[in-house]
C-alpha cells in the first residue's frame, strides 16, 4: 500500500502549479490536468489517513531533481528515508490503537460496573485464556425446557446478535442467513462459559469483558480491549461437525 501511495504522491506532484492556482475549479483544463489534480487530492487524503506529516516543498524539489537526473540522495539514503517513513507511520498507528484500547477498557469497566446493579443481571466468574479471572455478566431473557447443556467438545446451533456498547452491530446470525453452527472450542471464551450453562431454547443477553472476548487482538471494526454485548439463543447442540461455520470474528 505504501508503495502505491508514494507512486501516487510523485505523480500528483507532477501537476504544474498553474493547473490548480490559475483555475481552482479546473475549468477548461485538460484531461491530464484533471487526472493529475485528482491524484494530488488522493495523496493528501491518504496521508491524512496515515496521520503522516510531509514537506510538499521538499517533495516538489525531489521530483524536479529526479527529472533533471540530479537527485540529492543516494539510493541507499533514499531507501533509509523511506524506511524511516514506514516506521513513523507504523509507530503512529500503534500509538493510536493503544490509545483507543485504553478508552475502550475504561468505557467497558464503567459500563459493567453500572450494569451489574441492574435488575436481572447475574454474574459468574470465568478463567480467561490468559489465566486471569473475569466476571461474565448475563441476563436470562427466556428459558427453554429442562434439559442438558453443551460440553466443550460439542458443537452448537445458535442465533445471535453481537454489538458494541453504543449499539453498533458487529455480527449476527441473520447476517449469516439464519441459525449458525459452531464448535464450542472455537467460540469466544465468554460464549463458551455461557453456553455450558444454557439449555436448548434459552435466550440470554451476555455482557462480555475484553479478556473473555477479543482482548488485545480485536479486529478493526471492534478494536482492542472492547466490551461486547450479545443476544444469544441456544437452538440445539450435538457432537462436533466436520466443517462448522467460522466463529464470530474469524472471517
Amino acid at each position: 500500500m505504501k508503495t502505491c501511495l508514494i507512486a501516487a504522491l510523485v505523480l500528483g506532484c507532477l501537476v504544474h502549479p498553474a493547473s490548480a492556482q490559475d483555475s481552482p475549479g479546473l475549468t477548461n483544463s485538460t484531461s491530464t490536468q484533471k487526472i493529475s489534480y485528482a491524484l494530488g487530492m488522493e495523496v493528501v487524503r491518504a496521508l491524512r489517513v496515515d496521520d503522516f506529516d510531509i514537506d510538499m516543498k521538499a517533495v516538489t524539489a525531489g521530483v524536479a531533481d529526479m527529472q533533471a537526473g540530479k537527485p540529492a540522495l543516494t539510493p541507499d539514503q533514499q531507501k533509509a528515508a523511506m524506511h524511516e517513513m514506514r516506521e513513523a507511520i507504523l509507530a503512529k498507528a500503534v500509538a493510536k490503537k493503544e490509545a483507543a484500547g485504553v478508552k475502550h477498557r475504561q468505557e467497558g469497566e464503567a459500563f459493567l460496573a453500572t450494569n451489574a446493579t441492574k435488575e436481572g443481571v447475574k454474574l459468574t466468574t470465568v478463567v480467561a485464556p490468559d489465566g486471569s479471572k473475569a466476571g461474565l455478566q448475563y441476563k436470562v431473557l427466556k428459558s427453554g425446557p429442562a434439559g442438558s447443556s453443551p460440553k466443550k467438545t460439542d458443537s452448537v446451533v445458535v442465533r445471535f446478535t453481537g454489538s458494541l456498547l453504543d449499539g453498533t452491530v458487529i455480527d449476527s446470525s441473520d447476517q449469516r442467513g439464519g441459525p449458525v453452527t459452531f464448535q464450542m472450542k472455537d467460540v469466544l471464551p465468554g460464549w463458551a462459559a455461557a453456553l455450558q450453562m444454557m439449555r436448548p431454547g434459552d435466550q440470554w443477553q451476555l455482557f462480555i469483558p475484553p479478556s473473555l472476548a477479543y482482548a488485545d487482538y480485536g479486529p478493526p471494526e471492534i478494536g482492542i480491549y472492547t466490551t461486547l454485548v450479545y443476544q444469544l439463543e441456544l437452538v440445539s447442540f450435538s457432537a462436533p461437525e466436520t466443517n462448522p461455520a467460522p466463529s464470530p470474528g474469524s472471517q
